[in-house]
């Protein structure tokens, strides 16, 4: 760029016309309201200023598409190239960067270094759990208002189905979330009683963090949001919207050569963290060094990372 701008830079027309020292002489000049000054101020300066600017842009411009660059054939194509690098898009936006599970070659990041591997449902989320407590209503579990707090979504859906007055679905939904019920975060369940902390648990851990789901990205957003952990993972490796039998899921072997293909670390490097067993042999097979989570996600980290992140 430095080269594009020595390109159609003037330097003595920079000189004379912009400095501080014309520029704060002109402006005193102007606030005094004199036609005939400003008049002469116009055409003797900000027109030749302006004049110049519009011909250094057209140059520039004109270099940055005849010019090749790197092994493109200008610049413009490059940065077409470039904005579609997930480093790049993830770190313009507020949150993780999702990507969906393919069969299609993915730009790899290139981590040469440790990546912890989250499942969403039953391992940051209590799914399980959620899904049994609508169970016992009419339409069971569904996400209805992507905008909605899990909270007032629960209240809002018990009143419809079973017409109890507001005050006792705020109890019901209250005792789930209850952190009496939950002594500490060692349980799936109380992630939801302490948000905060469990934030904080996962904030502290000194390594990129991705999700890898067999959820849809809808439903990964969802979680992410209501869980308020959106800024605690640079990426989220998710299914497609329709099932169909193509479908790469876990414990299919494609999905974790996808992951593995687009972090770009070795299999020894990745920390794997998953509820269902039969994706935990699978990543095992892979070299991944994979822990089945149960009922506590905190203590399984907490254990599988000594001396590993220090």
């Amino acid at each position: 760029f430095q080269n594009y701008y020595a390109f159609s830079y003037h330097e003595d027309i920079c000189k004379e016309y912009f400095n501080d020292d014309i520029l704060n002489a002109y402006s005193q000049i102007l606030k005094q309201r004199d036609e005939q000054a400003n008049k002469m101020i116009f055409n003797s300066y900000y027109k030749i200023c302006f004049t110049y600017l519009e011909d250094h842009l057209e140059k520039l411009l004109s270099y940055v598409t005849t010019k090749p660059f790197l092994e493109f054939e200008n610049i413009s194509c490059f940065l077409k190239e470039f904005i579609c690098n997930p480093e790049y898009s993830s770190a313009l936006r507020v949150g993780p960067f999702y990507v969906l599970l393919s069969l299609n070659p993915i730009k790899s990041m290139c981590y040469n270094e440790k990546v912890l591997v989250f499942d969403i449902d039953d391992t940051l989320f209590p799914t399980k759990l959620f899904e049994a407590h609508f169970n016992e209503y009419e339409y069971g579990f569904n996400y209805t208002d992507p905008d909605q707090p899990l909270e007032s979504f629960m209240i809002k859906f018990i009143q419809n189905t079973k017409e109890y007055n507001e005050s006792k679905c705020k109890e019901l939904v209250g005792n789930f979330f209850c952190k009496e019920k939950n002594s500490s975060l060692f349980s799936i369940q109380s992630h939801l009683a302490f948000l905060e902390e469990f934030k904080q648990e996962l904030q502290h851990l000194k390594a990129k963090k991705i999700c890898f789901t067999n959820a849809t990205q809808y439903h990964a957003e969802y979680i992410l949001k209501q869980m308020n952990l959106v800024d605690c993972f640079d990426h989220v490796v998710h299914r497609e919207i329709a099932y169909i039998d193509s479908t790469i899921l876990k414990p299919k072997y494609q999905a974790y050569e996808f992951v593995e293909n687009f972090l770009g670390t070795s299999p020894s490097n990745i920390y794997f963290y998953d509820d269902m067993l039969k994706n935990i042999v699978e990543a095992n097979n892979r070299g991944w060094n994979a822990f089945l989570v149960q009922e506590s996600l905190i203590k399984v980290l907490r254990e599988s990372l000594v001396g590993v992140l220090e």
